[in-house]
Order: structure tokens, then sequence, then C-alpha cells
């Protein structure tokens, strides 16, 4: 007669079931270990995990990874936290399975600059070793991100005042990496225009300039420009007369927009030297000469932009509408055999412009 072993089976069970038992148990008291009971008046980074096991692993690196990161700079990262502290940041981590695929989406709200930005990851076709370091590192790129637009020149003014401890986090970056800020933020730019000179009662022109500015620091610029213009022809008693001129100009500004904006307004002032041809047609008899005067004029300009996106070299291509009022400063005049004017650079007039151009 065979003897049966009792309780073999029921023991393996149990042994079975207290080993997973505290597995997730040891997997939850890892994640519970970045709960912040007090407030030590440090700045805090909020960590919201969305996962179950088997990915649990990815939370758990994700909080280690930001803690390691930013505790020697002087920031917490919790999972939880006391109601008298208000994180500056928060950053989610969901993690959802159908079948093969493993999708994890990382949040950062970001609560110093009022940035949301997002991504998701597909991790089911990565090796199942690097998926946690993936995770983290993307979470901690979309939190520099984030906090690297306090630092650009145009930046908005931010929704909560910088604790100082990130006000030292990016102060310690850009000593480290002088090039990075300038990276991202282009201070010199470069377009085109087409334009209209009108001097009512004297001379109206038509042409294309060139022009570029440069940031001072802030919202404050200086400009240049080159241009050739060709003015309307005015005929007299012996023929025909027309104007045709080369300026150059510098100009100082300030600029409205940030570099979020989509839409912005530059307002300026400046000088233009002008080398002014007077081109005579003579008809009949009449002998036509040729003139050149050397002149100057003095405005002021208004210009609205939309920006339309990046283009190639250009971080920020735009199109613009200028108006610019001008008043001559040294007036230059053509006239015909009996001393009448024909054509005139003289008095105030207002210039129209419709732009290209974008910021390198």
């Amino acid at each position: 007669m065979r003897r049966r072993r009792l309780g073999a089976t029921p023991l393996f069970a149990v042994a079975f079931a207290v080993s997973l038992a505290l597995a997730l148990i040891s997997a939850r008291v890892d994640a519970e270990d970045f709960a912040c009971a007090t407030d030590t008046g440090r700045p805090i980074v909020a960590v919201v995990l969305e996962v179950e096991p088997p990915d649990q692993i990815l939370a758990d690196n994700l909080a280690r990874h930001l803690r390691g990161e930013l505790t020697p700079r002087e920031m917490d990262v919790c999972t939880s936290w006391p109601a008298s502290a208000k994180p500056i940041a928060r950053v989610r981590l969901h993690v959802t399975r159908q079948g093969a695929s493993v999708m994890a989406t990382i949040e950062v709200r970001d609560e110093v600059t009022d940035k949301r930005l997002e991504r998701t990851i597909e991790l089911g076709k990565m090796p199942i070793e690097t998926r946690a370091l993936v995770v983290a590192s993307a979470a901690d790129e979309l939190l520099r991100a984030s906090w690297i637009e306090l630092t650009l020149a145009d930046a908005p003014p931010p929704a909560m005042a910088p604790p100082p401890a990130l006000v030292r986090v990016l102060e310690t970056e850009a000593r480290v990496s002088p090039g990075a800020s300038g990276a991202a933020e282009r201070t010199w730019a470069l377009g085109i225009d087409a334009q209209a000179f009108v001097l009512p009662k004297h001379d109206t022109s038509v042409g294309a300039s060139l022009w570029s500015l440069a940031r001072l620091g802030g919202p404050a610029f200086v400009g240049v420009s080159f241009g050739y213009d060709r003015g309307i022809a005015h005929e007299g008693i012996g023929g025909v007369v027309h104007s045709e001129d080369l300026h150059s100009g510098a100009s100082i500004g300030y600029v409205t927009s940030t570099r979020s904006s989509r839409f912005g307004l530059r307002a300026s002032a400046g000088v233009d030297a002008i080398w002014v041809r007077f081109v005579a047609d003579a008809s009949g008899h009449a002998v036509g000469t040729d003139a050149s005067v050397l002149s100057a004029m003095a405005r002021a300009a208004l210009r609205a932009f939309v920006r339309l996106g990046r283009l190639d070299s250009f971080d920020r291509f735009e199109a613009s509408l200028e108006a610019s009022p001008f008043l001559v400063l040294r007036p230059v005049r053509a006239d015909d055999a009996l001393g009448q004017v024909l054509a005139s650079r003289e008095g105030l007039g207002v210039a129209f412009s419709l732009g290209f151009g974008g910021w390198l």
C-alpha cells in the first residue's frame, strides 16, 4: 500500500505565496521610501508613479535617479509631501501594457514656468535591462528642458518665483556649459524686405533691402540695413527724370515678444545715409543730365511679425509688416530747364515694408 505525502503541495504553495507577497511588499516599501513626512523648506519635485508589477522597477529607478540628481542640489524628491509644501514641479510616470507593447508616458508639469511637457516611449521593443534607464533619462531631459527657459533673454515672467536652489542649479549649469543657453537662444537675425517710400508731392520709390539684427541683452537690439530703391518717373518739358538710391542705415530698438510667442512687435529708431542719383531721359532737342547727391534721413519704425516656425538654419522664421515715418535731413532736388522741381527728396514721408527673416 502506497503512502501519500500529505502537506507537501500545500507547503510549497504557501512558500511561493509568501515569497511573492514579500517581493511585492518590498517593491512597495521601496516606493514609499520616497515619502516626505515633514516640510524641510527645500523645494520639492513631486513624483507620481502610476505603475503596477512587473513594472515597479521603472518607478523605483525613476525616483532614485531624480533623487540622486536633485538631493545634492538642495531639492527633495517626494512621492507624498506635507500639505504645507507646494512642489515646484511634478513628474508623472504612467505605464500601460497591451500584449507585447509596454508604453511609458512621462509628463512634467513645471509650476515655475507654467509649462507641461510630455513624452511617450515604447519600451516593449527594448531590452528589459535598459528600460529603467531610458525612462529616467527621458524624465530628466523634460525637467531640464522646462527649467532652461528661465535662462533665456526673452523668457516670459515665471509663474512663481524660482527658489534659490533652482537659481543656483541654473547658474552652475550655465558656468559648466556656457554654450547651452546660447544654443537655445539665437542672438542674430537676418531678413529681406520689399519696401515703398512715399514723400507726398515729391517722390515715391520702391525697392528692396537686407537687414540684420543683433541682441544687446534682454529685449534690446541693434540693427543695420542696406537697400536699393527706384523712384517713379516725373515728366518735364525736356523729358523725364527718375531717382535711384542706395541707402544704408543703423538703428536701435526694443522687441515686445518672448521666445515662445507667435506674434510680436519691434519698435526702433535710426538714421540712414542715402546716395541719390537723378537720371534724366531727354526728348527732342533737349539735353539730359544726371546728378548724384548724398542725403540722409531719420526714421522711427514699428514692425509687427508672426513666427512661422523653423526653416533650415532659421530657428524662428517670421513674416512681418512695418510702417516707418521718416524725415529727410538733407533735401535733394532735380529741376528742369526752367527751374521747376521735377523730383525731390525732402520733408516728411512714410515707408512701408513687407519682410521675411529669422534668427540664426
